[in-house]
């Protein structure tokens, strides 16, 4: 008798607090279970805090990154005739990963008339999420499976680098949605597992081509020698070897400043190419225009067509080079 009136009281004070509520803030489990769904369900005292609260709620599940921020509000309003100050608190909550969310879908907003909070349910569909995974990994998986034929059949070594470092990047790219696949589906991704195993071979097969194949380095037109000193310092971090002779492989820099003077204000608009050449030709190749800088002096320029162009080298040279 005492277990019945325990329960009548539970659901009186369910009902009182959520009246007419949606089964899925009631009992989410059963609406959105846990072998078929990942769901997460978000208060707050608006609809767009609310609904950042259950994607942050689905976030966690995947180890993504939660911040949560509180900043305090005033403001004046005025009554009879004199103004009265208002305070209050606001939470912002974001999340923020590598894993970007997909397919999430969300139930109607639900608002509490007694707490005057509004509600929502995330929710991913396990199924369907894991369809989109595989297609991707798939595509990963095979465009390393035509790298490595390539590679296979490529004589030319710093070619064979070239491939071996997209094979590289593309894993990398893959590597965490390799990780949602784990939260979705762990006992589906054991055919995904050697992809990223073969990653750490793939490194070492590079490196080891790397320190055998050395690069000469010719800049034109770089009288103090910053450029030519910048791209072996990149070349350096990237594990290759630069010589000043006897290198099978030279990086032939060429640049043209477009130099001006117009009423005592110099100005050029630098432009730099680069070519990779081996014993085979041309492997690949760089090329890029800086907008046109101005100053009161010849070497105030230089310093800022020179930063400007290292700036450009660390942001752009190796990934469109190689």
């Amino acid at each position: 008798m005492k277990r019945i009136i325990i329960f009548s009281i539970l659901i009186s004070v369910s009902c009182s607090l959520f009246p007419s509520s949606p089964d899925w803030i009631l009992n989410r489990e059963k609406q959105f279970p846990y072998e078929k769904y990942i769901s997460s369900t978000g208060e707050g005292s608006t609809r767009d805090s609310a609904k950042n609260h259950a994607l942050a709620g689905l976030a966690s599940y995947f180890e993504q990154r939660i911040e949560a921020s509180v900043k305090s509000i005033s403001s004046f309003e005025s009554q009879n005739e004199s103004f009265i100050k208002r305070e209050g608190m606001v939470q912002t909550v974001t999340a923020a990963s590598a894993v970007n969310l997909f397919l999430v879908q969300y139930t109607d907003f639900y608002f509490n008339k007694r707490d005057k909070n509004w509600y929502i349910c995330a929710y991913i569909d396990r199924d369907e999420v894991w369809k989109i995974i595989c297609q991707k990994l798939d595509l990963c998986i095979s465009f390393c499976e035509q790298c490595e034929k390539s590679e296979g059949v490529e004589k030319d070594p710093f070619k064979k680098i070239i491939l071996l470092k997209k094979q590289i990047a593309a894993i990398d790219e893959s590597q965490q949605i390799y990780y949602m696949a784990l939260s979705v589906h762990s006992e589906l991704c054991e055919k995904y597992t050697g992809l990223f195993k073969k990653k750490n071979e793939l490194k070492q097969k590079l490196m080891k081509l790397k320190q055998e194949n050395v690069v000469f380095i010719f800049v034109k037109n770089d009288c103090p020698g910053e450029i030519k000193a910048k791209l072996q310092l990149i070349m350096g971090h990237e594990g290759f070897l630069c010589v000043q002779k006897g290198a099978l492989y030279v990086l032939e820099v060429q640049m043209n400043l477009n130099e001006g003077c117009f009423k005592g204000i110099y100005s050029c608009e630098p432009q730099i190419s680069v070519i990779l050449r081996g014993p085979s030709g041309i492997i690949s190749s760089f090329s890029a225009v800086i907008e046109r800088l101005s100053a009161y002096n010849e070497e105030t320029l230089r310093k800022l067509y020179i930063c400007e162009l290292e700036k450009l080298l660390d942001e752009r040279f190796l990934s469109e080079l190689f």
